[in-house]
């Protein structure tokens, strides 16, 4: 049986986009660390899709203020990259202990979250413009703590320590 040409051009393209692709693909292999910071990141991305459109949804469709909308969504993007980056970034680590992972998890972001906060704070303070669109602040904070997020997580949260206590 002979293949249709538009399967025969995907075919192709696979081919093509493998060959393409296969030195990222060792470089990656060969540097976990560095395939978990760019998974790591896409989550993060994710996860700030989460907590800004919470944030905006709490502050200009509810009237919320600006400190519990972002505390509010805080909580929910938490929860959302925790279990993104246990299946995705951070299968190979995640143990069975899920309580233990969560709660260092949540305490290791909960750091980040100060850190965050304390740059969307001084941009609140520092510029009428942040008032009036705060995800621009929340932009801030979020890439000041990542990298701190990053590596307290990988070495904290997702260590394959099942025995630990919760």
């Amino acid at each position: 049986m002979r293949r249709s040409a538009p399967s025969l051009e995907w075919a192709r393209r696979q081919a093509a986009a493998r060959r393409l692709s296969a030195p990222f693909a060792r470089w990656f292999d060969r540097r976990p660390a560095s395939r978990e910071a760019l998974a790591f990141a896409c989550v993060g991305s994710i996860g700030f899709a989460v907590d800004a459109g919470s944030l905006m949804l709490l502050f200009h469709a509810l009237g919320w203020g600006h400190y519990p909308a972002r505390g509010a969504s805080f909580l929910i993007a938490v929860s959302v990259t925790w279990y993104l980056n246990r299946t995705w970034t951070f299968a190979q680590r995640a143990g069975s202990n899920r309580r233990r992972e969560y709660t260092v998890y949540f305490l290791v972001q909960a750091v980040g979250a100060g850190i965050n906060g304390a740059v969307y704070a001084l941009c609140l303070a520092l510029s009428p413009a942040m008032q009036a669109f705060p995800v621009l602040a929340l932009a801030l904070g979020s890439i000041v703590a990542m990298a701190f997020n990053f590596v307290a997580t990988r070495h904290l949260a997702f260590t394959n320590s099942a025995d630990l206590p919760a």
